[in-house]
């Protein structure tokens, strides 16, 4: 196996690869050994990686990039989005996409991949609707057990409190399915 030498002083073999961001925003890549790794400042005297100086290059680096990935119908930068949340236009959804995917992945377990199209399935519809339902027949229950009691109708009151049972472990049912 060939070792690559330093690209710096072209004697010592590389031990490491910084990326460096040129005045024009190039990414350049250098092959460095650990004594001009010392000399760039990336390694300090002890020989541990100075992982602030690296996390803040790279920090730099991601953050010129996001502000340079704009839409193109209404300029909204994928800084900005980041920044507020929002969408400036139907069309940054199709330019951000690279970026968003993954990010969405991690939140919505829904969504799977179907060749080159990504699509979001979502819940049933029959499944909110039903929810829906028990929420507001529980509600119900509640104003009508608070009723009976206030009238002294402990019997009715009975029947009402085991009815509104019924109905919170139809929905805590619901949520472990």
């Amino acid at each position: 196996m060939e070792e690559n030498l330093c690209q710096i002083c072209h004697k010592n073999v590389a031990v490491m690869v910084i990326t460096e961001i040129d005045e024009k925003g190039n990414k350049v890549e250098i092959a460095v050994c650990e004594e001009c790794a010392k000399k760039k400042g990336v390694l300090e005297s002890d020989k541990t990686l100075n992982l602030n100086e690296i996390f803040k290059i790279m920090l730099k680096a991601r953050e010129k990039e996001d502000k340079e990935l704009k839409c193109a119908r209404c300029l909204l930068s994928f800084y900005e989005f980041k920044k507020y949340g929002k969408f400036g236009c139907p069309d940054c959804f199709k330019v951000f996409e690279e970026r968003l995917i993954p990010f969405i992945k991690r939140l919505q377990t829904t969504i799977r991949e179907r060749e080159d199209e990504i699509f979001h399935k979502g819940k049933k519809v029959t499944a909110g609707t039903k929810r829906s339902l028990l929420f507001s027949e529980i509600k119900k229950l509640k104003i009508e057990l608070k009723k009976a009691i206030e009238e002294e109708n402990y019997e009715q009151a009975a029947k009402i409190r085991d009815r509104l049972r019924e109905k919170e472990k139809e929905l805590k049912k619901d949520e472990i399915e």
